[in-house]
C-alpha cells in the first residue's frame, strides 16, 4: 500500500462523522448532558463557517498525522495549540473580552456557538466594532500623563476633549493615564493611545489606534505597525509614513473644543502681546526673536527665568479653565512649534485654540498653515516679526478680521467633533475591507 493511499485512508477517517461522534461518546463520560452539548455543538460547528479546517491545519500541520479530526481535535485539545480556529474567530479576543468563559474553562468558540451568539456577544474584535451600537461599546484613551489628576498636561486636556466628543456619539469612553497596564480595560473595545512622550505596547484583544500628535521624531516606524490603525496630525508626515509601514495611517490634525476655548474677554488676562508655553529648558527661537525687538510681552510658563528678565514673565502656570480668557484677551497671540513638529508639519495645538478664541495669532511658519488661508499670520525672521507686530498693532481692523476669518475656520472644520466623526468613519470603513 503505497503512501498516498494511506494518507487518503487517514483522512477519509478522520473526517468520518462515525468516528467523529464515537469520540464525542467517549469523550463525555457517559454524562448524557455533556454528550448532548457537544453533539449539538459539533453538529453547529460543521455547518457553520468558524471552523476553517485548511486554516486551522496550516498553523498545526502535526494534526495531519492524526486519526483525529481536526474540528474534534479543536473542540477538546484548543488550549494546547492556542490558535485560532479561523479567520472568523479570535480566541484571545473572546476569553479577554468575556471573562466568565475563561473562569468556565470552556471551549470558546463552542461557547460562542452554543451561547454567545444568542446573547449578542462577538467572536472579534472587528465584528464588535461594526455591528453594535455605540452604546455597547467602550473606548479607551490613553493619556501619558501620570495620572489624572495631572492637570497642567496638555494631553490630558485632548483627550477630555476627544472624550466628550466621543461619548456625544453614544460611546463609553474612559481616560487611562499612565497606569496603562491594568486589568481593568478587559471590557474595552478601542483603545485610541495619544502618542506624545511615552510609548504605549498594544494589547491584541483590543483595536489599537495611534493618534500621533507630537513628537515624531521619538517614535521608531516599526511601532505604526503595532496598531491596527493610525492617526498622524500632518498631512505631510502621513504622506511620508504610510508608505514606510503595513498598517492604515490617516491625516488627523489636531483642534479645538469649542466649550473650552471661546471669545471672552477679561481685564485680569489684558496683554498686549502674549506667549503661553514651557521652555522645557530650551530657548524657544520666537522668545529669542521678539527680545531682539522693543516690544513689551507677556509670558506663562515654567522654566522662563533661566532665558528671560523676570519682568516678562506673568505666571509659571495658567489653568486650562483659564486660558481662553488670556487668549481672548491680548492684541497679539504669539506662537512657535519644536523643531521636529515644524520640520514634520505638525500644526500646533495653540493655534486652533487661539483662533476658536478669536485671537490674533503670529506664528513660526510650518507646511500645513493653508488650511487657515490667510487668517494666519507668520513670520520669518526678528525683523520680520518687528514689523508685523508694530503694523497689527497699528491696524485694529485688519487684525481684527484675521481674528474673525481664523475664528470660523476653526469652529467650522477643527474642532474634535469634526475629528471625532472622522476618526469613526475611518474606523469603520478598514474594518469593512477586513471582514
Amino acid at each position: 500500500m503505497n503512501i498516498i493511499k494511506i494518507e487518503k485512508i487517514k483522512k477519509n477517517f478522520r473526517n468520518s462523522s462515525i468516528t467523529s461522534y464515537l469520540y464525542i461518546l467517549l469523550k463525555s463520560n457517559l454524562k448524557i448532558k455533556e454528550l448532548s452539548r457537544n453533539l449539538k455543538a459539533y453538529s453547529i460547528l460543521k455547518k457553520s463557517k468558524l471552523f476553517d479546517e485548511d486554516y486551522y491545519l496550516k498553523r498545526c500541520p502535526h494534526l495531519k498525522e492524526s486519526f483525529i479530526s481536526p474540528m474534534i481535535y479543536y473542540m477538546y485539545y484548543w488550549f494546547k495549540e492556542d490558535e485560532n480556529p479561523s479567520i472568523g474567530f479570535d480566541e484571545s479576543y473572546y476569553l479577554h473580552k468575556y471573562p466568565d468563559v475563561k473562569k468556565a474553562n470552556i471551549n470558546p468558540l463552542l461557547h460562542y456557538i452554543l451561547y454567545g451568539k444568542v446573547e449578542e456577544r462577538y467572536p472579534n474584535k472587528y465584528e464588535a466594532i461594526l455591528n453594535s451600537l455605540p452604546s455597547k461599546q467602550k473606548i479607551s484613551i490613553k493619556v501619558p500623563s501620570p495620572n489624572a489628576k495631572k492637570t497642567k498636561w496638555g494631553d490630558y486636556h485632548f483627550a477630555k476633549s476627544l472624550k466628550t466628543s466621543l461619548e456625544d456619539m453614544g460611546y463609553e469612553v474612559v481616560i487611562q493615564p499612565k497606569e496603562w497596564y491594568n486589568k481593568s480595560d478587559f471590557d474595552i473595545d478601542i483603545v485610541i493611545v495619544l502618542r506624545g512622550l511615552k510609548k504605549y505596547f498594544p494589547k491584541p484583544q483590543h483595536y489599537n489606534i495611534m493618534w500621533n500628535i507630537s513628537h515624531p521624531d521619538i517614535v521608531a516606524t516599526q511601532e505604526y505597525d503595532e496598531y491596527d490603525l493610525v492617526f498622524i496630525a500632518s498631512e505631510k508626515y502621513a504622506e511620508k509614513i504610510k508608505n514606510k509601514v503595513n498598517t492604515s495611517v490617516y491625516p488627523l490634525l489636531q483642534c479645538t473644543d469649542p466649550d473650552v476655548f471661546y471669545p471672552k474677554y477679561s481685564k485680569e488676562f489684558e496683554n498686549e502681546i502674549l506667549f503661553v508655553g514651557n521652555t522645557r529648558k530650551v530657548f524657544r527661537k520666537i522668545i529669542q526673536d521678539i527680545l531682539k525687538t522693543k516690544h513689551n510681552f507677556s509670558v506663562y510658563g515654567t522654566g522662563w527665568k533661566k532665558f528671560i528678565p523676570e519682568k516678562y514673565i506673568k505666571k509659571d502656570f495658567i489653568s486650562n479653565e483659564k486660558l481662553f480668557k488670556a487668549y481672548s484677551s491680548c492684541k497679539i497671540l504669539l506662537n512657535d512649534h519644536w523643531e521636529d513638529m515644524a520640520n514634520n508639519g505638525f500644526v500646533s495645538n495653540r493655534i486652533f485654540d487661539g483662533f476658536a478664541s478669536k485671537a490674533f495669532i503670529i506664528s513660526d511658519k510650518v507646511e500645513g498653515f493653508e488650511i487657515f488661508e490667510d487668517a494666519l499670520v507668520t513670520y520669518s525672521n526678528p525683523n520680520d516679526l518687528d514689523e508685523k507686530i508694530k503694523h497689527y498693532l497699528n491696524n485694529k481692523t485688519e487684525k481684527e478680521e484675521k481674528a474673525e476669518k481664523g475664528y470660523y475656520i476653526v469652529i467650522k472644520n477643527h474642532t474634535f467633533k469634526n475629528r471625532a466623526e472622522k476618526m469613526i468613519e475611518i474606523v469603520k470603513k478598514e474594518i469593512k475591507l477586513k471582514t
